[in-house]
């Protein structure tokens, strides 16, 4: 960060003696700046200092960033109120991570200025023109693990215990509520895991940050709450405040009293709890359009419903009738469907669902007018979104607000019409192969490997990029670094590049990570996609290569096929050939119809909220645009009408969605009633499509599991065959994709569709839960890679650096020891 030569009378390097003087650098600075005198472990820094006037501050900030150069760096606030006795000021003033260039450096710095001013800050009293405020620049740490450690027990008041919150990388996300890590207590009996996680940390490392806690508790006269973070160098201390409510007592976390039926939690899909802005309109969008979907073609299934149970998302389908009923006895069957209205219209529409082909009308109508369509509303919202989000009046914004609201629920209804019919057609066929070649789960498969081009086509653009960067020498350059380039520093390099960056962005950006508007989207962090590009330099990609073998298991199938069907009747072979064909024509429709219905919509909704939680935050009614997700729909429209604060609120709101974190909800609850063993009594299209459902169904809900496995290795459902060796990279969200290294084995609860971009960096995946249909199963299929899903627990008992062989062909994990990778035939 340059040489700490004799600063400007406004600009201190953060050893200077001066710096320990609050009302001149600030609290956080003046602490950070007292400990490293200290001794302590404290990054070095600059310190923009209280006496830099805002209005004339430009030469200042221009002979920080002459000091600082292009290294990447920290820019955080350093109220003189913050990190005081009586308050924190926790998370209310700015910091910006990742700044690189003077440019970025005037904008963070000046972010910092501003939140000083923000009106939120009034529920803390005092300062009505603003707190005084400096600004302390660091170099960016490349963290192994980073977290908070509290010197004494912040819950029980324990002086003897030093509590950890942990996660891998960065822990930005989890200081502001946003994610949950693992967690450690610290006593006198030694380190106790007592929250799992992603094994961010071990016992030995929770026992140096213990030590760490207890010795600024020591240097500063008072329990600490402090920031760390660990990397090759060593633990850092990041930031020290005093914990200003010691013992204060958690709130009772009620009981949970589970709805009547079976329930299963919905990991696959909501691997975490939903955000409260997700729970107003992703939730009520999803359960809306079940009857209406179910009714057209499933006759004893009324709907697939949602619920959330403790804050956890869990899901079960709805047998005809509510499920209050036990089925009746055979011989009653026939008089039962026809003498009641209802059933006899149910099994009346399952017939002509068959019989007219319903499933293959439903696919082609979404190629031929749904998806169209989609493509052009998403378009026009997209591009009207900008302009009303600067109209300076309420009424276009709540208008915007409320049509993407509604086109992400109108897509919802489209999305479970495409799922029912795909469901059908893919399960219909299984049950034919059954029947007719004696296919098993794998074999039925492997007729549609390849044949989802919404998985890969992200990769396939993302490749085509690579070679782009490969024959530019500018752009090659920034990429043979060891270090991956900055976004800035990449679109510069070249005007091509960047027209082919910018426009793989516009296409494949606008999508959501999770199914939740919470998440960020890949257009909002283009580091994700510049950090990939780096991996495909050093692993390439070859579509062609994954293409020819897909074909190649395709064609084995089939000829298999033929072989068995050779002693089949021709109405026999008419019958397989004709599902099969219906089943490849609904096999990609998975994923794409899930990336235009839903991935996209969210993100517009997404994008429409942050207007919202921009005029919010620019008004003060809460601390920063984002915090608009921790509102529900109706109170943020409210709450551009009514002008009231909301920041308490969001407060209590983030607070609940960290403890749900904590607490995770069980597999299941109910009895599980089991499948019907017979559909006897009914007309054969009901029994067909029945089977096909359940059998489509078992296979794509994966729920969480129980773990499974020893002290070697772990169990799973076999997803994607083949054998892998390579060291584990345990990533528990979207947030952390930064983190992954090419050939690593990605390690992770779930894995969404927009997952996608990452499977040509990696060497296999193993997940928490899944099934053999379930997202990640369909896109390490397209991909080659070795999987094995729903093992239960392998982001709690794997470690990043752990080497491990992945068997996607057995479903097992074994563990081998540290360090290295190897491709296994």
């Amino acid at each position: 960060m340059g040489e700490m030569t004799a600063p400007h009378p406004t600009l201190l390097p953060l050893e200077d003696e001066r710096c320990e003087e609050r009302a001149l650098v600030g609290g956080k600075a003046a602490v950070l700046a007292r400990l490293r005198r200290a001794g302590f472990a404290v990054p070095p820094g600059w310190v923009l200092t209280t006496a830099v006037a805002e209005g004339d501050g430009a030469a200042a900030i221009a002979e920080l960033a002459a000091l600082v150069g292009d290294v990447p760096v920290a820019v955080r606030s350093s109220a003189v109120a913050e990190d005081g006795d009586g308050a924190s000021f926790a998370g209310q003033f700015e910091s910006v991570l990742g700044v690189r260039g003077a440019e970025a450096l005037e904008a963070a710095v000046r972010r910092c200025w501003a939140s000083a001013r923000a009106p939120h800050l009034a529920a803390y009293g005092g300062a009505p023109g603003g707190h005084a405020m400096a600004v302390l620049v660091m170099p960016m740490l490349e963290p192994k693990a980073a977290g908070v450690a509290f010197s004494a027990h912040p819950v029980s008041g324990a002086r003897d215990e030093v509590v950890i919150d942990a996660v891998a990388g960065l822990a930005d996300r989890l200081v502001a509520g946003e994610r949950s890590g693992e967690q450690w207590v610290v006593g006198r009996d030694g380190a106790r895991h007592v929250q799992e996680g992603a094994g961010a940390i071990d016992a030995a490392l929770a026992a140096r940050i213990a030590a760490l806690a207890r010795s600024l508790e020591g240097a500063l006269g008072a329990p600490q709450d402090v920031e760390w973070a660990v990397d090759d160098a060593g633990l850092w201390v990041l930031q020290s405040r005093p914990i200003t409510r010691l013992g204060a007592p958690p709130p009772a976390r009620p009981t949970v009293v589970p709805p009547s039926g079976h329930w299963l939690r919905s990991a696959d899909h909501a691997p975490l709890p939903h955000s409260p802005f997700n729970r107003s309109t992703y939730l009520p969008g999803v359960n809306a359009c079940q009857d209406e979907v179910f009714a057209t073609a499933v006759p004893l299934i009324e709907r697939l419903e949602l619920r959330e149970i403790g804050g956890w998302e869990y899901v079960r389908l709805v047998p005809y009738g509510g499920g209050k009923l036990p089925p009746p006895p055979a011989w009653l069957v026939p008089l039962l469907w026809r003498a009641v209205p209802s059933l006899r219209r149910r099994v009346k529409a399952a017939i002509g669902a068959v019989r007219n082909g319903r499933a293959d009308a439903t696919i082609a109508t979404y190629y031929r007018e749904w998806r169209p369509d989609f493509q052009r509303r998403l378009a026009e919202m997209r591009a009207r979104g900008g302009a009303v989000a600067a109209d300076a009046s309420d009424g276009p914004l709540v208008a915007h607000l409320r049509a993407a609201a509604d086109l992400l629920a109108e897509g919802l209804r489209l999305h479970f019409h495409c799922h029912v019919a795909e469901m059908l057609a893919i399960g219909g066929f299984a049950v034919v192969a059954g029947e007719l070649i004696g296919a098993g789960e794998t074999e039925t498969l492997d007729f549609f490997v390849g044949l989802s081009q919404a998985s890969t086509e992200p990769a396939k653009s993302l490749a085509a990029l690579a070679a782009a960067a490969r024959e530019r020498p500018a752009v090659r350059a920034l990429f043979e670094g060891g270090a991956r380039p900055a976004v800035a520093d990449v679109r510069a390099a070249d005007d091509d590049f960047r027209l082919a960056f910018d426009a793989h962005q516009e296409r494949f950006g606008h999508r959501s990570l999770r199914l939740d508007v919470m998440e960020r989207t890949l257009a909002e962090v283009p580091e994700v996609t510049v950090g990939l590009l780096h991996d495909q330099l050093r692993r390439a990609f070859e579509p062609e290569r994954v293409a020819d073998a897909q074909r190649a298991t395709r064609a084995r199938a089939r000829a298999e096929a033929e072989a068995r069907l050779a002693r089949r009747t021709p109405a026999d072979r008419e019958r397989f050939f004709r599902a099969l064909e219906g089943a490849e024509r609904a096999y990609p429709l998975r994923e794409d119809n899930e990336f235009w219905f839903v991935g996209c919509t969210m993100a517009l909704l997404r994008y429409a909220a942050l207007a919202v939680g921009a005029r919010l935050a620019e008004r003060g009614q809460i601390g920063r645009q984002d915090d608009v997700f921790f509102l529900e729909i109706q109170e943020a429209i409210r709450a551009l009408a009514s002008r009231e604060r909301q920041a308490a609120l969001v407060a209590e709101r983030r607070e609940a969605h960290r403890e749900v974190q904590r607490h995770p909800g069980p597999p299941s609850y109910g009895v599980d009633p089991g499948r019907p063993e017979s559909f006897d009594g009914f007309p054969p299209e009901v029994g067909y499509t029945m089977r096909a459902l359940l059998w489509y169904a078992d296979r794509a809900i994966g729920a969480a599991s129980p773990s499974v496995g020893d002290e070697n290795g772990l169990r799973g459902v076999a997803a994607s065959a083949g054998r892998y060796t390579g060291p584990v990279k345990v990533i528990r969200d979207e947030g952390e994709f930064d983190r992954i290294a090419a050939g690593d084995v990605l390690v992770c609860p779930i894995t969404s569709p927009v997952w996608s971009v990452i499977f040509p960096s990696i060497g296999a995946l193993v997940t928490d839960s899944g099934a053999v249909l379930s997202h990640p199963s369909i896109i390490a299929r397209e991909f080659g890679i070795p999987a094995v899903v729903g093992t239960g627990n392998a982001t709690s008992v794997l470690r990043d650096g752990q080497v491990v062989t992945v068997d996607g062909t057995r479903g097992v994990v074994e563990r081998l020891g540290e360090g290295g990778r190897e491709r296994l035939p």
